[in-house]
């Protein structure tokens, strides 16, 4: 098979690039590798275990977007990307030919950073373990159930943990059934600020839940969780949301850093390959330029990358991307603790309460429905 664009993963940034592609490119091919028919809205994942949301609400039809804007959907998932040759092996045997390719993984969970974590805990931001989550913690009935936030993004550990916790408590199982939230190594705090801890704390507190701040996870037993300190208790129920990785492409060393994400410039192309791109959670940024990875910055970076593909065909300079714009936007969170929030900016506390989770609901929607 032959393609001009190749977009390896058909989440937010991969069909976000692929759609402001063809709005740039009438003619050209555009190829979409997803392991899946559908796109799953990774931030209503959380809403699973407290049956807020069905899978099916979360799923979007990549078949749908494919038709509407000719792209070539194929289901399927890339084994190894031989860059000097610019062709990429598929698992199904399956050989695609291409003039640009774009990593568009999204980032996987790093089951290795946490001892014991990799056999004795789930990691629910992947959508299977999502699902068995669910599933396990709808047939507890005691015991307590342990959410240890880390890494690079800790907003869903929180949102986890709240959901987990508001299910517990209108199950009428408070009482038996109680959930631990580890910080670890301070991950939320250095995202919310003192203020939005305590806050949060309160959350919940409320639902009968604890929130352990200032400390690091020495090892995830079959039985249980023991900090550094040496504080430990059983745990029935483990949950690691946080420490990410980068997709397994075959890359060699020099194209990626130390956990497989692939190492861009500003204009998201390679550092060493001019015909690779990356976008989104796959990426690792230039120094300095460090961005949260969130589906909504993910979502802004997709048209320049889009642009600079076509730039890059053509011959023509590629910009930068305007990394001060973005930072001011991820300054603000908006985390959904189980049906409350508290809004922070730069470490200040705006608001908090639920009503600021009604606007948050509104551009969730709009994601969903309006855009694809």
């Amino acid at each position: 098979m032959n393609t001009d664009f190749l977009l390896i993963g058909g989440g937010c940034g991969g069909l976000e690039t692929a759609l402001h592609l063809r709005k740039l490119v009438a003619d050209a091919t555009i190829t979409l590798v997803n392991p899946q028919p559908h796109l799953t809205y990774r931030p209503w994942l959380i809403y699973l275990p407290a049956q807020r949301r069905r899978l099916e609400e979360l799923q979007v039809s990549l078949q749908k977007a494919a038709t509407a804007y000719r792209l070539h959907l194929v289901i399927d998932t890339v084994k190894q990307l031989d860059h000097r040759n610019q062709r990429a092996r598929l698992s199904g045997g399956e050989t695609i030919n291409y003039r640009s390719a774009v990593v568009a993984t999204g980032a996987p969970a790093d089951r290795e950073r946490l001892p014991g974590s990799a056999p004795h805990a789930l990691f629910p931001c992947d959508v299977e373990e999502a699902l068995a989550l669910k599933e396990r913690f709808l047939a507890l009935k005691q015991g307590h159930i342990s959410v240890i936030i880390a890494g690079e993004r800790p907003g869903p550990g929180l949102e986890y943990a709240g959901w987990l916790a508001t299910a517990a408590q209108e199950r009428g199982l408070t009482d038996r059934l109680h959930v631990h939230v580890v910080d670890d190594r301070e991950s939320l705090r250095a995202r919310l600020g003192d203020s939005a801890m305590d806050v949060v704390a309160g959350f919940l507190a409320r639902k009968g839940a604890t929130l352990i701040r200032g400390q690091a996870v020495r090892a995830v037993y079959a039985e249980g969780i023991e900090l550094e300190n040496g504080m430990a208790w059983d745990s029935v129920l483990t949950a690691v949301v946080g420490p990410l990785r980068g997709a397994h492409l075959a890359l060699p060393a020099h194209m990626v850093d130390e956990q497989g994400f692939v190492r861009v410039q500003s204009t998201f192309q390679s550092e060493s390959q001019p015909d690779l791109f990356a976008v989104g959670d796959a990426t690792r940024l230039p120094t300095g330029s460090a961005l949260p990875k969130t589906w909504m910055l993910t979502r802004q970076q997709a048209p320049l990358v889009a642009q600079n593909l076509v730039a890059h065909a053509g011959g023509q300079d590629l910009r930068p991307f305007d990394f001060e714009k973005a930072r001011k936007a991820a300054r603000v969170a908006v985390p959904d603790c189980g049906g409350q929030t508290v809004v922070v900016k730069d470490g200040r506390v705006l608001a908090r309460g639920r009503w600021p989770l009604l606007l948050r609901a509104m551009v969730d929607r709009r994601s969903l429905k309006g855009r694809w």
